[in-house]
């Protein structure tokens, strides 16, 4: 990492202080935002991520391959949940370590650490200096970046991982031997097999896609590649060949159960049916988006500082390796979030990118932030570089100043103009400043002046906004016990959880759900219970994912993916659909008999019951109470079906939703017929219903053992949701699995004692760890190649 400014100190020292105090201040950042909440509260981390990342953290420890998830939604595959954090290292690992809580902040720890490691390196290794990379690091990790980790834990886990891979493939084509090369190959590989891991789905296609135009360009475009075009093509390929086979082997166990999964899910179409397509932003709210704070808590703030830094680096430095690049990246990145952009227009000729981008374009910003943190880094550098004569540049200078200058005002006037919202002061004051000593350290020419605007352009991109943000988080003492009342309420049990766990270890077998159908609300329209996961009556009737996080079996759930099965049985149940990211039972669903049926023995809803609220005093008078405490009640449903039981009677009808039909209208009995698509077994009558008996005596995720006595050929109804995944034995034989009551499972069984054991052996799941024999082969084989001859050419 050689510096080209002649410098005389020693780079190894100099990187050790520029890195070290870029960790310290970006660590300061973030144990801030720990200890504030910030990065904890929000609605996806509490009502998902944790939840189900320490479900996943559990299951490991106890060397368990985690197949299926009875938590949430009555029970749902786990490897294949996209979002389970199955087959994404970093996840796998550290809540192995640490569970819950101090797990995910150590999960966050880790990407932060290497979103400036990685951000350092690379600019450093692409010529900036250690102040630049600093500067580059900052701007990086403390901008919207940081964002990411507090609101959008999976476009963290792909953003984290672009300026690591940029870096092997830049110290690949830098290399000298064979093995070097291949080496750093098998790295990005790795790298892009874990960000494809970390979102499949949209941001793996981006991160794919970013990955793809920097090999390109670095391959076949870039100024200091040796050799002919074709040598240039081989070498494009054969990274290409190398970064892609590895990265898909890498990225095989978490893809390979996802598309098992997902193809029997309400995604099976990818997003038709369930959402309306995006069609991006209007061009002329960009500027309003990008460079004011309050829209949607900052999500797209890309820093006032930054933007003005990066609009006057692209001028003045943009001879300099990468920054005309990281320019053009840039702004390419942000036109295809821009309707009818033209460049949007031909990436929708990709194969799936229009489905996949059109559900929400700017979720493409996870891979824009390399760009303005490059362009700041050259900036800095370019202002300490000692050989850079202003007078060679004088044209760039001034083209730099004006242009930023003119950027500024015309965004101020657009905010205001076109979106109605008068711009924050303090933001026009830091982008002025900014060109402000941007435009003395041209003026003055002098080393010193230069090195003054160079830090004194740091503190502002240091400042904004992660400095703005620790002021306000030291200011706001009740809103920091505000949030970790959230935080602590959210994943520790209440006296209701508690009393559940109870007569869960007791040995009862249930399902509950929760409750209050005024925190669904949101505008007047029925959403899910995350639009109130903030609020006390939320937590205490344990809605939002809380049977994952406490072990207990919730009929409702928090999840994009759900199974197609489980979705047409909830609009059976409440007689309408609701939003794709849940399943809850609405007021019209309270009556229905499938509930019965799904074996929901308890019902959590609040303590008091306030006026107007018909729906929750029918539930009081209809179940008795057999729980209270200050804040919640809970009821008992004495019609609950068990978990499993015996019917000798099937019938056949034509559809899934002619059973759920007949069932909801009290047609059929669930407890003496079980109904099929297919053609029913030939069953028997019971001489004797009340001497037979289904008997629970093994109860894990993965893993039911029943003992089943029956006077007659009947079928074990089980309250599982059907999924083909599960096999079953019946006294050690092998046995069929019919799918019972549309959504169920059903298994045959002649007179007499049977031992049935039903597993979900993830089969496909455990077969996909073989792809990891891939990239541990690349590694292995570079100790090989160092002892072969190196090939004469590039």
């Amino acid at each position: 990492m050689a510096e080209r400014t002649g410098e005389r100190t020693n780079p190894g020292n100099r990187d050790l202080i520029g890195l070290g105090a870029l960790l310290v201040v970006v660590l300061a950042v973030l144990a801030v935002n720990f200890w504030s909440r910030y990065n904890l509260y929000r609605l996806d981390i509490v009502t998902f991520y944790i939840p189900w990342y320490e479900q996943l953290g559990h299951r490991l420890r106890d060397l368990d391959i985690p197949g299926w998830m009875p938590y949430a939604m009555s029970g749902s595959p786990f490897a294949g949940d996209p979002q389970s954090g199955w087959g994404y290292l970093p996840a796998m690992v550290i809540f192995t370590i640490a569970p819950s809580l101090s797990g995910y902040i150590a999960f966050i720890f880790f990407h932060v650490v290497l979103a400036a490691v990685g951000t350092y390196t690379y600019a450093r290794v692409i010529g900036i200096n250690p102040l630049g990379a600093f500067a580059a690091g900052a701007t990086f990790t403390l901008g919207n970046f940081m964002e990411r980790t507090a609101c959008c834990t999976i476009h963290m886990q792909v953003a984290v991982w672009i300026p690591a891979i940029f870096l092997c493939i830049e110290l690949s084509r830098r290399a000298r031997t064979r093995a070097s090369r291949f080496g750093w190959l098998v790295a990005a590989g790795i790298g892009a097999g874990q960000m494809v891991a970390g979102w499949v789905g949209q941001g793996a296609y981006y991160g794919g896609l970013a990955v793809a135009v920097y090999l390109t360009y670095r391959t076949l475009l870039c100024r200091e590649e040796q050799g002919g075009f074709g040598q240039r093509i081989r070498a494009l390929l054969f990274s290409g060949l190398v970064i892609g086979i590895v990265g898909g082997a890498t990225a095989a166990p978490a893809v390979l159960p996802r598309i098992e999964t997902v193809g029997r899910s309400n995604l099976a179409d990818l997003y038709e049916g369930v959402a309306g397509p995006d069609p991006g932003w209007p061009i002329q709210s960009v500027p309003y988006r990008i460079f004011t704070d309050i829209t949607s808590t900052g999500r797209w703030y890309l820093g006032a500082v930054a933007l003005t830094v990066s609009i006057m680096a692209a001028c003045l430095c943009f001879r300099r390796p990468r920054a005309l690049f990281f320019a053009l990246y840039g702004l390419g990145v942000l036109s295809l979030v821009v309707r009818h952009s033209p460049l949007l227009d031909l990436a929708n000729l990709l194969p799936r990118f229009q489905d996949l981008h059109s559900h929400s374009p700017a979720r493409i910003y996870i891979v824009l932030f390399l760009a303005p943190a490059v362009l700041a880094g050259w900036l800095v550098h370019t202002l300490t570089d000692r050989t850079w004569q202003v007078r060679r540049h004088v044209l760039a200078a001034v083209l730099a100043i004006v242009i930023a200058a003119a950027a500024l005002i015309g965004t101020v006037i657009s905010v205001e103009r076109d979106q109605g919202f008068r711009v924050n002061r303090d933001q026009i004051m830091k982008s002025a400043f900014a060109i402000a000593f941007v435009a003395l350290a041209l003026l003055i020419r002098t080393s010193w002046a230069r090195r003054v605007a160079a830090v004194a352009i740091i503190l502002l991109l240091l400042w904004d906004p992660a400095g703005e943000l620790v002021r306000t988080r030291f200011e706001r003492d009740a809103r920091r016990q505000q949030l970790t009342a959230i935080v602590d309420n959210t994943l520790n049990p209440n006296g209701a959880a508690q009393w559940l766990q109870d007569r869960a270890r007791s040995g009862e077998t249930f399902r509950y759900f929760g409750y209050d159908q005024v925190l669904l609300m949101n505008r007047g329209e029925i959403r899910t219970y995350h639009v109130s996961h903030d609020r006390p009556e939320a937590w205490a009737i344990l809605v939002n994912n809380r049977g994952i996080q406490f072990h207990l079996d919730d009929i409702q759930g928090y999840n994009p993916v759900q199974q197609s099965i489980y979705v047409e049985l909830m609009d059976a149940i409440n007689g309408i659909g609701q939003s794709y990211h849940a399943a809850n039972v609405l007021a019209s669903g309270l009556n229905s008999p499938l509930l019965n049926m799904l074996n929901v023995r308890y019902i959590v809803v609040p303590r008091n019951i306030p006026p107007g609220r018909p729906d929750l005093y029918h539930l009081i008078q209809q179940y008795p109470t057999v729980y209270v405490d200050s804040n919640s009640r809970i009821l008992e449903n004495p019609d609950a079906l068990p978990r499993a039981w015996i019917v000798h009677r099937a019938d056949q009808e034509d559809q899934d939703e002619d059973i759920l039909t007949k069932f909801s209208l009290k047609l059929a009995d669930p407890s003496q017929v079980v109904l099929l698509t297919g053609e029913p077994p030939e069953l028997e009558r019971s001489s004797d219903p009340s001497a037979e008996s289904v008997d629970i005596t093994k109860y894990e995720p993965d893993e039911i053992h029943l003992r089943v006595t029956a006077n007659a050929t009947g079928m074990v109804v089980l309250s599982e949701i059907w999924d083909p995944g599960w096999t079953a034995t019946v006294d050690g034989k092998k046995a069929e699995i019919l799918k019972a009551n549309a959504v169920f499972r059903g298994l045959v069984v002649t007179s007499g004692t049977h031992d049935i054991v039903l597993k979900y052996p993830a089969t496909n799941v455990k077969r996909s760890l073989l792809f990891y024999l891939v990239p541990l082969a690349g590694l292995a084989a570079i100790p090989v190649l160092r002892r072969r001859p190196e090939a004469t050419s590039a």
